[in-house]
């Protein structure tokens, strides 16, 4: 299989730090545990939307974040190596989003 998407690493990073397993995720969201497995390892890099809908809901954030590529540093949102930074010397995305008048 190939590396994951976006999507499979989002799921996979907000699923373990609700602490849940895939069977709990499957059952709360009603798509298959075999699916999320899939998922995760890089099988599918495209979901449904139907799907992309309960996953965000069932982890608490929008599907604008499960299908984003960089790292957010909002609580609760998957986390890679470097996010601390943001990859903008030292300051967060969401700092450097706001930009050095907010941010102060």
């Amino acid at each position: 299989m190939s590396e994951p998407g976006p999507i499979g690493r989002n799921v996979k990073a907000l699923r373990e730090r609700q602490g849940w397993s895939q069977n709990e995720l499957a059952r709360r969201t009603d798509v298959s545990q075999a699916f999320l497995s899939r998922l995760e390892a890089g099988a599918y890099r495209e979901v449904g939307s139907l799907a992309l809908l309960a996953l965000a809901r069932a982890l608490g954030v929008t599907v604008d974040e499960l299908l984003r590529e960089e790292p957010q540093d909002a609580p609760g949102a998957p986390q890679a190596a470097g996010a601390a930074t943001g990859g903008r010397g030292g300051r967060g995305a969401a700092e450097a989003a706001r930009g050095p008048q907010e941010a102060r």
